[in-house]
């Protein structure tokens, strides 16, 4: 319920999610994805975002959970790329 409460305001998402990399070493792993996602909320406004997901996982009783989940915005605002890219941080 609270998930479909903090999703009420927007009728559409579409979330997808680019081939992740994970790093195993024995019952611990890290992982990262890169997802885009297109966002129309609840006034009609157009909304794209991208951002990474950084992984912790560990191993329990044979099954894989997440220990740690972070999600970083690295861009949101229109398709034009006006918006905002302080979370995007060039390579020096």
């Amino acid at each position: 319920s609270l998930w479909k409460q903090a999703m009420g305001g927007y009728p559409v998402v579409l979330h997808i999610v680019q081939p992740g990399i994970i790093d195993v070493n024995g019952d611990t792993a890290i992982a990262r994805w890169y997802i885009q996602e297109e966002i129309v909320d609840g006034d009609d406004n157009h909304i794209w975002q991208v951002g990474v997901y950084n992984d912790e996982l560990t191993k329990a009783s044979g099954e894989w959970k997440f220990k740690v989940r972070k999600f970083d915005t690295m861009y949101r605002g229109p398709n034009d790329l006006s918006g905002d890219l302080s979370g995007y941080t060039q390579a020096a």
